[in-house]
């Protein structure tokens, strides 16, 4: 009776592909940001790349923290890597 009642329910979607597809396209370019550089690089830096200020960076970590259900920026790093976000940068390229 389990299997037949597992069957006739809905299929669920992943809720953390849900979570991702929230992300705006700048929140995605903020999270390439975080995991291609090393760790500890400073805000400040990371803003610059992404030529924005320190407030606005801040604003869009506050907001990915929020979508990914995630509390600092270790946490965003080892949530991206697990779940394919950001690539590590290739010097070759």
């Amino acid at each position: 009776a389990g299997l037949i009642e597992e069957l006739r329910q809905p299929r669920r979607l992943n809720p953390e592909a849900g979570r991702i597809e929230t992300l705006t396209a700048r929140e995605r370019k903020v999270i390439e940001a975080l995991v291609s550089n090393e760790s500890g690089t400073p805000s400040k830096e990371i803003a610059t790349q992404l030529n924005l200020s320190e407030s606005t960076l801040r604003n869009h970590l506050t907001s990915i923290y929020c979508k990914l259900d995630v509390s600092n920026r270790l946490g965003l790093v080892l949530y991206a890597t697990k779940h394919g976000l950001g690539r590590v940068s290739n010097p070759a390229e």
